[in-house]
């Protein structure tokens, strides 16, 4: 193909135009479109006005000189071209515009397209980056999510605030019976652990004592008529183990009692 033959065409054509009725081309974007058939034939079309359905839309230079073509009988196109009448500057066809040129003839995706002073390419490949290029816009024109921050992840999660230390509390008030034979005041930190027995709290082993007595009694005349034998007369042996045996029954008593308190 040969590009420079077609655009010195084009532009001799708009230059021609601009000249003779520049009022029909004063708009920004007017352009002009120049198609060589198959048969070698040039069709040009001008960026107009259509009424579609009552309504005012712009029609393509395309899409005019295609109709301008299918009305000669003319489907096959080889070579088309796009400038502006303003600078005469080359454009690339929209992706729906190459539609119009297809519909009449689905050979004319093999059509060159005209996209700069040193390059043409087939129809169907521009329209494929075309509608990549279209895909990728839509892409980055889409609204992005945000991305969560930490904060915000944890929005819903209650907060603690304080020490652990701060949520225990002691009841004040209360009064500490020390005349309870029991009682022990608080130790230190380093003072070693003291058992209280009975031995250390003569009033509770008089009430232990007391307490025995009147559960066995016969434990109580036992071990006072041991006491005033062993005044009057000496023990025999076997005395001496019967006596040896209640105290062990007593002994046991109290380590059971001790127990329970």
């Amino acid at each position: 193909m040969d590009i420079n033959s077609l655009y010195n065409i084009s532009r001799e054509y708009a230059e021609r135009i601009n000249q003779n009725i520049p009022d029909m081309v004063s708009q920004e974007n007017s352009q002009l479109c120049v198609i060589r058939s198959g048969q070698n034939k040039i069709y040009t079309g001008i960026t107009g006005i259509a009424v579609i359905k009552g309504v005012l839309t712009e029609d393509s230079a395309l899409s005019r000189a295609v109709r301008a073509m299918n009305a000669a009988g003319d489907t096959k196109a080889s070579e088309l071209i796009n400038i502006m009448f303003s600078d005469y500057s080359i454009t690339v066809p929209e992706n729906d515009e190459l539609s119009a040129l297809t519909d009449i003839n689905p050979e004319n995706v093999s059509c060159e397209v005209v996209i700069s002073m040193e390059e043409a390419v087939t129809a169907s490949s521009l329209s494929k980056q075309l509608h990549s290029n279209s895909e990728i816009n839509e892409a980055e024109t889409l609204p992005q999510q945000p991305e969560s921050s930490p904060a915000e992840d944890t929005a819903g999660t209650p907060e603690f605030s304080g020490s652990f230390s701060d949520s225990v509390e002691f009841a004040d008030g209360f009064d500490i019976d020390e005349s309870n034979p029991f009682y022990e005041p608080p130790a230190a930190d380093d003072a070693p652990a003291v058992i209280k027995t009975l031995a250390d709290n003569p009033n509770a082993a008089k009430s232990m004592a007391e307490m025995i007595s009147q559960n066995n009694p016969d434990t109580q005349q036992s071990v006072s008529s041991d006491s005033e034998r062993s005044m009057e007369n000496p023990l025999s042996k076997s005395e001496l183990r019967k006596q040896a045996k209640q105290r062990k029954k007593v002994a046991k008593a109290n380590f059971n009692i001790r127990k329970k308190f």
